[in-house]
């Protein structure tokens, strides 16, 4: 059961782990609104059963496994508004869900985007998609602090600006630069001051 499951319907993505003998989920994310808690959880030896509270509805949806089958996990699903079923999360290869595919003559910037990881940090990932004519940072993600740190972002006369705010340390600000091939270079700096730089990133989908 190790691994990253799509659940289809909603394009979230539940991460299992094996840690200290028993079956964790650590993160249920969301491609528009980041990370979900994850309110609770119980390994019982021979299923997993957690619950994780969907900010944006403010529903709590309760997940139990049945049984795993190759890239098939097989569950049953209920939520606190009275609503049950069957379901079957999908393997994938990655952690974050994927935006919705743009042509690429679609966008202002060709390429642009995507999910792209901060090869500076321990796997920031920020996704940015082309929507209703302008583009939209839907979340900054990293899988060791779980949350969604975007604050605020810009598209302006060609512009794309956004800061994001890590629990605990500096926010930071940056500035779209340029995008070439799998590559995106931003210009970065502390919001309130100080520290500033360039960063390019990485293509991970």
């Amino acid at each position: 059961m190790v691994g990253y499951w799509l659940d289809t319907d909603t394009n979230d993505i539940h991460v299992i782990e094996w840690q200290t003998g028993q079956f964790v989920v650590t993160a249920v994310n969301d491609d528009q609104y980041g990370v979900y808690p994850v309110t609770s959880q119980l390994w019982d030896g021979s299923q997993l059963t957690w619950t994780y509270y969907v900010t944006d509805t403010g529903v709590s949806v309760t997940f139990t496994t049945i049984s795993a089958s190759g890239n098939n996990l097989y569950t049953t699903w209920s939520n606190d508004q009275g609503d049950s079923g069957d379901w079957t999360l999908i393997r994938t290869d990655s952690p974050y869900p994927q935006p919705a595919p743009v042509s690429s003559d679609q966008e202002a910037i060709p390429g642009l985007a995507g999910q792209w990881l901060d090869p500076d940090t321990s796997g920031t990932v920020t996704t940015i998609v082309w929507e209703n004519g302008e583009y939209v940072i839907t979340s900054i993600m990293n899988p060791d602090r779980g949350n969604n740190e975007l604050t605020w972002y810009t598209w302006q006369d060609g512009t794309l600006s956004w800061e994001y705010c890590p629990e605990n340390m500096y926010c930071i600000t940056s500035q779209l630069v340029d995008v070439s091939g799998d590559s995106m270079t931003a210009d970065w700096w502390w919001t309130d001051g100080g520290n500033s730089g360039t960063t390019t990133y990485q293509r991970v989908y």
